[in-house]
């Protein structure tokens, strides 16, 4: 049922659902048609999950997930170039946006001088 179309599951069946394809599970063609592999079963090659989009981040693509949630959506993981900047103590902040838990966040919180 992974990849039935919206309309062919009810609200009950699929809630969310998330599919990764790392570095060599797929292609992405000048077009902005993206070619997902589905592997080989029993010995004989699926035909890959083709999409279609528009406005792909600029950089190295490192990783793609198709998303169920209310609706289909492609999340990209990619490499933009950029240097991580150094730490800076009484500076920092982490997010963590989470699959399971909505959110999370840490800070220090630092006295003005």
């Amino acid at each position: 049922m992974f990849l039935s179309s919206p309309t062919s599951a009810s609200s009950n069946q699929l809630k969310t659902v998330t599919a990764k394809w790392a570095k060599d599970g797929f292609t992405i063609h000048e077009n902005g048609k993206i070619t997902l592999s589905m592997g080989i079963h029993n010995g004989k090659r699926e035909k890959p999950i083709i999409v279609y989009a528009s406005n792909l981040p600029q950089g190295t693509i490192k990783e793609i997930e198709c998303c169920y949630d209310n609706g289909w959506y492609l999340a990209v993981t990619y490499e933009d170039g950029q240097k991580a900047k150094t730490y800076q103590p009484g500076h920092s902040a982490g997010v963590d946006l989470g699959e399971i838990h909505t959110m999370a966040v840490f800070g220090k919180m630092v006295k003005p001088s």
